[in-house]
């Protein structure tokens, strides 16, 4: 119970640290490698318990996708689908990925 409430206290605070950065703060690697492991994380654990976090961490990497349209920002892009399709497959949760594939490829 006391992972739970941590994790969700975690992501919590990625949400609310994600409205405040800048953009060159969110579109690196590192942020980016940091949602890889929350959505593995979520794929790999078979507990329940952390299934709530499914929702807040689907929205962190959609804002993410959404925050910046150009070009240059495409590979993000596309890893961060990666891990909503890995997320959608492994939980077998509905996750609309179509929208984001045709900015890119548009």
């Amino acid at each position: 119970m006391f992972v739970c409430v941590f994790v969700c206290v975690c992501v919590c605070v990625i949400v609310c640290m994600f409205v405040c950065m800048c953009l060159q703060t969110v579109y690196n690697w590192q942020f980016v490698y940091c949602l890889k492991l929350w959505g593995l994380v979520l794929c790999e654990v078979s507990d329940s318990s952390l299934r709530p976090l499914l929702y807040p961490l689907v929205q962190v990497v959609i804002g993410t996708i959404q925050l910046q349209l150009s070009a240059r920002y495409h590979p993000l892009r596309l890893h961060l689908v990666r891990v909503l399709l890995q997320l959608a497959d492994k939980t077998g949760t509905f996750i609309p990925v179509a929208p984001y594939l045709l900015e890119v490829g548009g």
